[in-house]
């Protein structure tokens, strides 16, 4: 149905309802709301694949229903609310509401990132470090959300959780950080970031883009960050991203889309490896493998020194290496390491 054949129902429905013919005007507008519904597309062979009309067009018919007969009924208020409830359940799906949600801010002195405006909604981030094997094969390993920025083959787990408080939510994101990489098969580890630097990764204006058909192999194609959930080594669900211009406040990538034939997480960040080069092993790695490695211990003999440095602290492995750590990210992973 065209827009002139639209905007003719939708009058049509309104001047019904004005002279009291209920029955024309509700037909009227379930006649306009069904016509929004998405059409068939060819399927092969000629035939038309059937289409599921989205319910929140359902919805919005029979708000716009209940608004015209609030109107009639002499309404003062109802109809504009429930007016308005119809357009915003009708344009749902263009409505920045996703963008809006996925704001973050980080809380200092911990590696919690907090929902801007759901302040129930928990987020921490950590970096994949490679062990002994190339990065394709030991990430493959980690279950749960990844988030890969294409462009610089880096790869980061995204945890997430709800919580009233801020001591509920570390507590449930270190559980989940620790069960992405609890498999006794794991060749990967996890630096968590403090929640300054973790914010900063997401400085940036993101936008959906298409997701290539064969993913796992087509994943460099990508123009910039590629969300995926994994687990048992397969692609559960995906997103992708493009990266424009920077922004005011971080936002995550939340969206998903269930991917089928589950392809194998492997063979995605090898392809991917093709474009970009993905890190090996480096002094971070060696760390936390000696962290891991030594779980049971004590923290005195799991570390080879650690020396306080205002926010931060001076963390010698017991290869001998020093590295500098914000002191939340040490408590993170001993945590996770524990």
């Amino acid at each position: 149905m065209g827009w002139t054949r639209r905007l003719f129902v939708g009058l049509v429905g309104a001047v019904s309802f004005a002279a009291g013919l209920w029955f024309v005007g509700i037909v009227s507008i379930l006649y306009l709301a069904m016509s929004f519904r998405p059409r068939p597309k060819d399927a092969p062979g000629g035939a038309k694949a059937k289409s599921r009309i989205p319910i929140r067009l359902f919805l919005a018919g029979g708000l716009f229903v209940l608004s015209a007969i609030a109107f009639g009924a002499g309404g003062t208020y109802s109809p504009v609310l429930l007016f308005s409830a119809g357009l915003v359940a009708f344009f749902w799906s263009r409505l920045p509401v996703g963008s809006i949600f996925a704001q973050v801010v980080p809380i200092e002195e911990s590696i919690l990132l907090r929902s801007k405006y759901v302040p129930f909604l928990w987020y921490a981030l950590a970096e994949v470090k490679p062990g002994p094997e190339d990065f394709p094969r030991a990430a493959s390993s980690i279950s749960g959300t990844l988030v890969i920025f294409v462009d610089s083959a880096r790869a980061y787990a995204l945890a997430k959780c709800r919580a009233m408080g801020r001591n509920s939510a570390e507590a449930q994101l270190l559980s989940r950080l620790k069960d992405s990489v609890s498999s006794h098969q794991s060749r990967a580890y996890i630096l968590p970031l403090d929640a300054k630097s973790a914010s900063e990764l997401f400085l940036h204006r993101l936008s959906t883009t298409k997701i290539p058909e064969d993913l796992a192999t087509r994943a460099s194609s990508l123009p910039g960050l590629l969300v995926v959930h994994a687990h048992g080594g397969r692609i559960e669900q995906a997103s992708a991203y493009k990266i424009s211009a920077p922004a005011g406040s971080p936002s995550l990538p939340l969206g998903h889309k269930e991917m089928k034939g589950r392809p194998l997480l492997w063979e995605l960040l090898e392809s991917i490896g093709k474009r970009s080069r993905w890190p090996g092993p480096d002094a971070y790695s060696n760390l936390l493998d000696s962290v891991s490695a030594t779980r049971g211990e004590l923290i005195g003999e799991r570390l080879g020194g650690i020396e306080g440095s205002g926010s931060s602290v001076i963390v010698q492995s017991l290869g001998g290496e020093k590295l500098e750590l914000s002191r939340p990210q040490l408590r993170a992973i001993i945590s996770i390491y524990s």
